[in-house]
Formats: structure tokens, C-alpha cells, sequence
């Protein structure tokens, strides 16, 4: 299993991403390996975010979930909350999975 980053013609932007989120990355990445499946980046410092959105600052991930079943994106969210300090916020969402380093 392999960590990609999402293709498409406007690419996934990771130039300014903060080293908390590769820690973030490598974790996922041991995850998504125990369902035997690829992980997939689609959104890193790009994408259309809100005007405070971490993603504008490096510091806020989206992973894929269309590989894995409703269950299955529920449990590897668990999984990477667990696996993360408490300075993280992981969020299951419709069709991803967002993770980001806000100590608060």
C-alpha cells in the first residue's frame, strides 16, 4: 500500500504543510495499510476551505474514503484520533476524512 497525493488537473498543493501533519500522514498511511488500501491525500494547503480554515496554513489534512466502506472510514477515524495526541481534531465526513493540528 502507498501514500498518494490526489491527481487531477489543479493537483494537491503540499508547499507550505507543517511537519505535524506528515507525523499525521505517516499514521494514516499505517492505517490505510491494514485495510489494504492505498492512501490518498486530497487536500493539503489547496481546495476551496473557509477564510480561518487550517488547510490555508499548513496545518490541516483531507484523506479519501470512496476506497473504504461507510464502516470502514468510520473506524480508521477512530483509529487515527486514537493513534494522535489530543493536539489533533480528526472529523468524519461525508466523503473524507479531516484531520488537523490545532493544540487549543
Amino acid at each position: 500500500m502507498a501514500l498518494y497525493l490526489k491527481r487531477d488537473p489543479r493537483g494537491t498543493r503540499v508547499k507550505g504543510i507543517k511537519p505535524e501533519m506528515i507525523v499525521a500522514m505517516m499514521v494514516m498511511l499505517g492505517i490505510y495499510t491494514e485495510y489494504q488500501c492505498d492512501c490518498v491525500v486530497t487536500s493539503c494547503t489547496d481546495g476551496q476551505h473557509g477564510e480561518h480554515s487550517l488547510h490555508l496554513f499548513g496545518y490541516a489534512l483531507d484523506f479519501r474514503t470512496r476506497n473504504l466502506t461507510d464502516i470502514e472510514a468510520t473506524e480508521v477515524a477512530g483509529k487515527l484520533a486514537a493513534r494522535l495526541s489530543k493536539e489533533y481534531q480528526v472529523v468524519r465526513e461525508e466523503d473524507h476524512i479531516h484531520v488537523e493540528f490545532d493544540p487549543r
